[in-house]
């Protein structure tokens, strides 16, 4: 974490947005690009207002490699004029045989600077209103920490991780995580499954899924 300590009042964290140029499934929106764009806007509006910080759960785009120049350009138009880069897990979705190379679609907006990624480890300290909260993540594929304490520069009073993983909530099935207790962390904010989830508290943990 290379990173110095910035300044917000608390975080938006924003569901598994799915970018495409093409309406992925049964969508039929005339311009499914637009409509997710629109989504992305008006939570980074939110965002502005409240001075949070915008945090993406994983999978900004659908397709790995849609690089379609209406639907960047829709993208960028919506990064630009915000007064924080947005912050950006990595989610399935956005590998390329399970690897974020220079030939994926959110490695091409990471490399313009207008949002920064977030791939694997301590992230960002953040005072919070005077409470200093780390911030750190663990991308699809990648085993979620047993421990997070000592990670971050400076101690902080909370720490929030984020992951892009199945976790086993109110359902059990093949391959899901069971939350558990994780040292140093207070909350862990899951992206990559799409429906709400009950909250489950794992000793100190509290592990939430908001779905997008």
């Amino acid at each position: 974490m290379a990173n110095p300590i910035v300044e917000a009042s608390g975080f938006l964290f924003i569901g598994d947005p799915h970018l495409a140029s093409i309406a992925p499934g049964r969508r039929t929106d005339a311009d499914f690009a637009a409509t997710v764009c629109d989504k992305l806007a008006q939570a980074f509006a939110m965002a502005e207002a409240e001075n949070l910080q915008p945090v993406i759960l994983g999978d900004l785009f659908h397709r790995e490699t849609d690089t379609e120049a209406h639907m960047l350009t829709l993208l960028f138009n919506t990064l630009r004029p915000l007064s924080r880069r947005p912050w950006c897990l990595v989610g399935n979705h956005d590998l390329q045989e399970a690897q974020l190379t220079s030939k994926t679609a959110l490695s091409a907006v990471a490399a313009t600077g207008l949002l920064l990624l977030i791939e694997e480890g301590a992230f960002q300290l953040v005072d919070c209103g005077g409470v200093l909260v780390g911030l750190g993540g663990t991308p699809y594929g990648r085993p979620v920490p047993q421990t997070v304490a000592g990670l971050f520069e400076t101690p902080p009073d909370q720490v929030i991780w984020i992951t892009h993983t199945d976790i086993r909530f109110k359902q059990n099935y093949p391959g899901a995580l069971e939350p558990f207790e994780i040292t140093g962390c207070d909350l862990i904010i899951n992206g990559h499954m799409h429906l709400e989830q009950p909250s489950w508290q794992a000793g100190s943990t509290l592990w939430v899924n908001p779905g997008n």
